[in-house]
Parts: structure tokens; C-alpha cells; sequence
């Protein structure tokens, strides 16, 4: 799923962060791996507990579940409808 989304992700860090792409695409690839590092520890501590191997197919899934969770909670409001909240920052003459 991370191949798929890393793109987009990537392109509307870019619209959002017009003044500091390079910052955004750190993040983004921060993000990335910070999520590497929680999926294969939670991955090896249920391993070292000896709950055997589908017992992290059932983590995987409940990690997944709450991240989406989490994105749904944290994404922007809308100002208007049709309208990014960012859109007055995106503009050239914003200072």
C-alpha cells in the first residue's frame, strides 16, 4: 500500500508546502519510516512472546485500521466546499 500512496502523498505535500519542499518530502519520508520502525516491532515483540505468526497478521491489520482512523481525524477542514483550507497560503502573494 505504502508504493501507491508515497506518490500522492508526496504531490500534495508538495501543493500544501510550496515555500519548503524539501522539508515536506523529509517529513514524508520520515513518516514513512516511522511506520516501518512500529509495524516490525510490534511485529517482533509478538514473535518473542511466542503468540506464533497469525497473530501479527491480526496486528498488521488492527495498526492499519487505526492509522486510517487516525488520518480520517486529522485531515484538514474544508473552508468552503470544493475549497482547500490551505488555498490562501498556496498563493503567490502570501507573505
Amino acid at each position: 500500500m505504502q508504493l501507491f500512496m508515497f506518490a500522492s502523498l508526496q504531490l500534495r505535500l508538495m501543493d500544501v508546502a510550496p515555500h519548503a519542499p524539501a522539508v515536506a518530502a523529509a517529513l514524508n519520508q520520515s513518516a514513512v519510516n516511522l511506520a516501518n520502525v512500529i509495524g516490525t516491532s510490534a511485529g517482533g515483540a509478538l514473535l518473542a512472546t511466542g503468540l506464533g505468526y497469525p497473530v501479527n497478521g491480526y496486528a498488521g491489520a488492527l495498526l492499519a485500521a487505526a492509522g486510517a482512523g487516525l488520518a480520517v481525524l486529522l485531515r484538514p477542514s474544508c473552508a468552503a466546499p470544493g475549497r482547500p483550507r490551505h488555498a490562501e497560503l498556496a498563493r503567490p502573494d502570501h507573505r
